[in-house]
């Protein structure tokens, strides 16, 4: 990897400087295009969300924004259902930040059980609280 001019060198001595000159003219044709559509698309798309936010669309918009929790509860480990069920929560409040939904989200979970053994506890206590796990008389 060069920089672009070195880029542009090494692909004309490549592919020829005339289909490199082709390629080049076609791209800049390519982003002008797409220049002219982003504003005559967003012209487009104003008077449909106004009229979708007078006929109360709206709250559409803001079960989109409680969903948008359940991924990130997802990365974390909890399951499909618990994360459905803790954006439910967030509706409460559709105003707030991504940070805020995800906080009232997860103070619906409880602390999940993890067992922590210290180093200075002895060997025996690990040995037999592994014992009764699997015995199934969890501790």
């Amino acid at each position: 990897m060069r920089c672009r001019a070195h880029n542009q060198y090494g692909a004309e001595c490549t592919f020829g400087p005339e289909f490199m000159r082709h390629k080049r003219q076609a791209a800049a044709e390519a982003r002008a295009a797409a220049k002219t559509r982003v504003p005559e698309a967003r012209a487009a798309a104003a008077p449909a969300q106004a009229a979708a936010a007078e006929q109360g669309q709206a709250g559409s918009a803001s079960d989109a924004e409680d969903r948008d929790v359940v991924p990130w509860l997802r990365a974390l480990g909890f399951s499909a259902a618990e994360a459905r069920g803790a954006a439910e929560r967030c509706g409460q409040i559709p105003d707030a930040s991504l940070e805020e939904r995800l906080r009232v989200a997860l103070s619906c979970f409880g602390k999940r059980c993890t067992r922590v053994v210290r180093i200075g506890e002895g060997l025996e206590t690990a040995a037999a609280l592994a014992a009764a796990a699997s015995a199934g008389n969890g501790p």
